[in-house]
């Protein structure tokens, strides 16, 4: 599924690697056959109870989209076991800051010791961007003499390219990040890992 479906297909190929990784590596020593709905569904609780309803849900829609491409592609012809589990009910996580959160953010900020990641968290909220665009942010696509991003569309969720228009704040950030980090580098947050397979941050 992974080399064939996720990494081909999806953006989020790394997500749905990382999400294996950390949720399913029990699955790995059964058998696909062995994976019953009640299993999925007593999973599917203890993942709630531990990480949250939402990386529990994430985890059983990737589970069932494995499953879907097995059968889909002649490698499993049994039901699907996931078919049928409720995911829980999600809260919308969307809001603003108010005056004294954003204060004590900046605060937080400012003792942040890797200046990598200081400066990620400030472009977030300077931006709104998605955390995976701005993890991907090349300088091939940023105009700091126009304070203009332009995310491309094979990283959009429409497909189409998208404009952002970049705070002087935020420009100030990128100016200094090129000083610092010079020309070489195709990304504005490149790996800091060596053993890293990404060429950019992914964590």
């Amino acid at each position: 599924f992974y080399e064939l479906r996720s990494k081909p297909h999806k953006k989020s190929h790394l997500e749905d690697k990382r999400r294996f990784d950390l949720y399913l590596q029990g699955w790995k020593s059964k058998q696909a056959a062995a994976i019953s709905k009640d299993y999925v569904i007593k999973w599917h609780q203890r993942i709630a109870k531990s990480n949250g309803k939402i990386q529990a849900n994430r985890s059983l829609q990737l589970a069932k989209a494995v499953y879907n491409f097995a059968i889909k592609n002649g490698y499993y012809d049994r039901p699907n076991p996931c078919t049928g589990v409720q995911l829980f009910r999600e809260k919308s996580r969307d809001r603003f800051m108010d005056a004294e959160e954003l204060k004590r953010f900046f605060q937080a900020l400012e003792t942040e010791p890797n200046p990598t990641m200081k400066d990620f968290f400030a472009l977030a909220l300077f931006t709104g961007a998605r955390r995976g665009n701005l993890q991907a942010m090349q300088w091939d696509d940023v105009n700091l003499e126009k304070g203009l991003w332009i995310i491309p569309g094979d990283q959009s969720k429409n497909s189409e390219p998208m404009k952002v228009i970049l705070a002087p704040e935020a420009v100030n950030i990128l100016q200094d990040r090129k000083r610092r980090i010079g020309e070489s580098s195709l990304y504005v947050f490149p790996s800091q890992r060596a053993d890293s397979k990404s060429p950019h941050l992914v964590e």
